[in-house]
């Protein structure tokens, strides 16, 4: 799903993969080309943002862990 148009808005999408340790819900991240970051929710609230990506797309580099209360 998209919110705001073109490229200045943002995409949000679930991911539901309970399996992998953190429980990874959703992500969301620019809607432009070549978005350079991009942020995971975990079923714990817990909000992983990554600041840099790849020409793939892939992440690079650790998280900014922001823990939910």
């Amino acid at each position: 799903m998209q919110i705001g148009r073109g490229k200045s808005g943002v995409k949000i999408g679930e991911y539901g993969n309970e399996h992998d340790g953190g429980g990874t819900l959703g992500w969301i991240e620019p809607a432009c080309d070549n978005p350079q970051w991009i942020m995971w929710f975990t079923s714990k609230g817990d909000g992983l943002l990554y600041t840099k990506r790849d020409e793939k797309g892939g992440i690079i580099g650790d998280p900014i862990r922001i823990k939910s209360r």
